[in-house]
């Protein structure tokens, strides 16, 4: 079922109130041509650039995704 008019306009409202408090945004730099690479290796395993980044450095760092999610609190 398509995202009704009024159920995107609620959607971006939202985000745009929320978003600062919840997320950080970091932007990464690669050569050129790598963005496509890295894009059709997440669209591969079904998430998007951003799920397939944090999943990769989750997986690095060692943690749950619960603890992903909670992570700034334990920062020193």
């Amino acid at each position: 079922m398509a995202m009704t008019e009024a159920r995107k306009r609620a959607n971006k409202k939202w985000n745009d109130a929320h978003m600062k408090e919840f997320y950080e945004r970091v932007t990464m730099i690669v050569p050129r041509g790598q963005k496509k690479t890295i894009e059709m290796r997440a669209k591969e395993i079904g998430t998007g650039l951003s799920g397939y980044l944090n999943m990769l450095v989750k997986a690095d760092l060692g943690v749950s995704d619960d603890e992903w999610k909670g992570i700034d609190t334990k920062q020193p």
